[in-house]
């Protein structure tokens, strides 16, 4: 059988030209990495709070899911407690994290968040 020849695809005559003045590229790169601060903790922009009214809203949001978890409680034994518990901490611990959260897609980011907490609390009673 005769031997099969692969061509590459890349023109290695062309990179080995570049291979210095990419080899100068990361050089400079890392000296530039080395002279940066890594210990800012803001680089470019600090949180921006909530407004008043946003707040309100997200708050009546995370109540009603309250109101059902209190609802499914009274009704239903649940078939996994424990992962009751961890999403009743995670629901309480919500509005914390919507003040800190820092951008601009708060409140679409939250409502996805608050809607998986709903859904994944109805499966661990009804199931």
């Amino acid at each position: 059988m005769d031997k099969i020849v692969f061509q590459p695809l890349t023109d290695m005559a062309f990179w080995r030209k570049r291979k210095e003045e990419i080899r100068k590229r990361f050089l400079s790169v890392t000296q530039i990495a080395s002279s940066v601060n890594w210990n800012v903790h803001y680089a470019f922009f600090k949180p921006v709070t909530p407004t008043e009214e946003e707040l309100k809203r997200f708050q009546q949001k995370v109540r009603d899911v309250k109101e059902e978890l209190l609802l499914l409680k009274k009704h239903f034994k649940p078939k996994h407690p424990q992962m009751v518990q961890a999403l009743e901490s995670k629901l309480n611990h919500l509005i914390e994290e919507y003040k800190s959260y820092p951008f601009s897609n708060r409140e679409e980011f939250f409502q996805i968040r608050l809607n998986f907490l709903r859904n994944a609390l109805k499966k661990c009673f009804v199931g």
